[in-house]
């Protein structure tokens, strides 16, 4: 009896002890993949799982002859074998689809870059109604697994796009059947056609991009360990690829629209154009702050930006895609990028972020997106919408739930990160008759504007000329900038060790002070007073 009890003791405490390891693993498995950990998932398995069937996912039911899934599938095998999906990899097959009773016939083929697309049985395609069939109104869509972009994330980022006036795509998340095979939870994701535009409220016009085509054939070099320095890989190099180009040569308003673009793009990268005067400078604006907010630095890579093109404002927007959210902040878009000019060497971004007019928007946006109150809106305002799509995506995946706190955590980044403690040093170099002359020495990656030099009275006296103090560029010390004040005799000028600049963050809200040091830079600034005020003077030592 007490052998038996003893061996069902020793029995309990092994698996016990097996569950305690086998947790342990399960906690820290979790955890490498971003997961908070167990006891998390747990609780979202038990508490997800079942609200998922307070909503039924729209079923679209997928058919395919035999002998055209064969295509599929070698394309998928081939894709598998190569790792990465070429276009001439990716042939279309004829294909009816049918949802809620509304049948309709269409072409379809794998779709994507990468081999996340190919996983499993979970396939991404891109599929074309043909002539009138459309599924929710759109006629070029994507069906792919909901984690190629981060599950509720990136519904939630084009909610927030379209909530600004961007151009934002149509997606969600729904059932799948294939062949009558149930694929589970699938997202469905808008292609860029005429229904794109209309949905968003914009007049008939180009969309287009700068063709990828060969910076993937860059790509697949690298994943064979083939690096090379290919000129043709780079955003200088790629041409203007319009969406449905076939439709150019049959259609000469569409062509002569897309010409319209194509010429004020290039204007715009040999730099001959200000961004200004070629893009919606505000949206441009608002749409890289929302990629601060969400942590969509992804779908920067000018291989993946997308165009829009308003023949009647005669300006280009962007159009909101692939933001892969959400993540973690430690830096802003805009950072790192301001010098004071733009040429034909920079990259997509740090072009667009040297043009004063989508500075100033942009950080203006920062201010406004970065309050509590702005998310607090938003989630109220999507609440039902957001429950219905949660509850979707828990069907097949509980544990995917869209972190909040995330987000909350960004916007206080972009607070801290745009409340500077200091902007540049400011050196006092010589009262030369009426006119005080500074050097400011910039130290941060925002650039700073200069509003003045203040009085004892507490008035401003101006720069002469617009002052905008550009960058420290990383690991190396910061371009001075030289800056006048007419001072005349005003008898409200504090003594020398008391004065002080009021500056901002270019476009901010909130103003600060810097003391000016009482004694002058430690190299000669060369001696001319710059057009617009704030571009870098050429320094050298004076140093023995």
């Amino acid at each position: 009896m007490r052998s038996s009890r003893k061996r069902w003791v020793w029995g309990l405490a092994a698996l016990l002890a097996l569950l305690l390891v086998g947790g342990w693993s399960a906690d820290r498995a979790l955890k490498a993949r971003k997961h908070p950990g167990l006891g998390t998932f747990v609780r979202q398995v038990f508490t997800n799982y079942p609200a998922s069937f307070a909503v039924e996912p729209l079923l679209l039911s997928i058919s395919i002859d035999e002998e055209d899934m064969l295509i599929l599938q070698g394309a998928v095998e081939e894709a598998r074998a190569r790792g990465v999906i070429l276009p001439e990899g990716r042939p279309y097959v004829p294909a009816k689809l049918e949802s809620e009773g509304n049948a309709f016939k269409a072409k379809l083929r794998i779709k994507g870059k990468m081999t996340d697309h190919v996983k499993g049985s979970k396939w991404s395609f891109r599929v074309i109604a043909k002539k009138d069939g459309s599924f929710l109104g759109m006629r070029r869509f994507s069906l792919q697994h909901p984690g190629t972009r981060n599950y509720i994330s990136e519904w939630l980022a084009h909610q927030l796009m379209a909530g600004e006036g961007i151009i934002a795509l149509r997606y969600g998340f729904i059932r799948v059947e294939l062949n009558g095979e149930d694929l589970g939870i699938y997202a469905y994701e808008e292609h860029f056609g005429p229904e794109l535009l209309q949905n968003n409220g914009r007049v008939e016009g180009p969309l287009f991009r700068f063709d990828p085509s060969l910076y993937w054939e860059h790509r697949l070099n690298e994943m064979r360990g083939e690096r090379f320095e290919e000129a043709y890989a780079s955003y200088q190099a790629a041409a203007l690829d319009a969406f449905d180009s076939g439709a150019l040569a049959k259609d000469t308003l569409a062509r002569k629209r897309f010409e319209e673009a194509a010429s004020l793009m290039e204007g715009f990268r040999r730099a001959g154009l200000k961004p200004s005067e070629v893009f919606d400078a505000e949206r441009i604006a608002r749409r890289h702050a929302l990629l601060d907010l969400v942590g969509g630095y992804r779908s920067m890579d000018w291989s993946d930006v997308k165009f829009y093109y308003d023949p009647e404002r005669r300006r280009i927007e962007p159009i909101a895609y692939e933001s892969f959210s959400a993540f973690p902040i430690t830096k802003l878009v805009g950072s790192g990028r301001w010098v004071g000019w733009t040429g034909p060497e920079q990259d997509l971004h740090d072009a667009y972020f040297n043009d004063e007019q989508v500075f100033r928007a942009y950080v203006h946006c920062l201010e406004r997106i970065s309050r509590t109150a702005y998310l607090d809106s938003v989630f109220q305002v999507l609440g039902p919408s957001l429950d219905t799509v949660s509850a979707s995506v828990y069907r097949e995946f509980p544990w995917k739930e869209l972190d909040r706190s995330l987000l909350y955590r960004n916007q206080q980044v972009i607070r801290t990160l745009l409340d500077v403690p200091k902007g540049f040093h400011a050196y006092r170099q010589e009262l030369r008759g009426d006119t005080l002359v500074l050097d400011l020495v910039p130290i941060e990656s925002l650039p700073m504007e200069v509003h003045g030099l203040l009085t004892t009275d507490g008035s401003v006296i101006p720069p002469l000329g617009p002052t905008i103090v550009p960058i420290r560029r990383s690991g190396r010390p910061g371009d001075p900038v030289r800056v006048q004040f007419l001072v005349g005799g005003n008898s409200e000028l504090p003594k020398v060790k008391d004065q002080r600049i009021r500056y901002s963050v270019l476009g901010a809200s909130r103003t600060k002070e810097v003391e000016v040091f009482p004694y002058a830079f430690g190299i000669t600034v060369k001696d001319t007073v710059p057009a617009d005020g704030g571009v870098p003077l050429k320094a050298t030592s004076t140093a023995p």
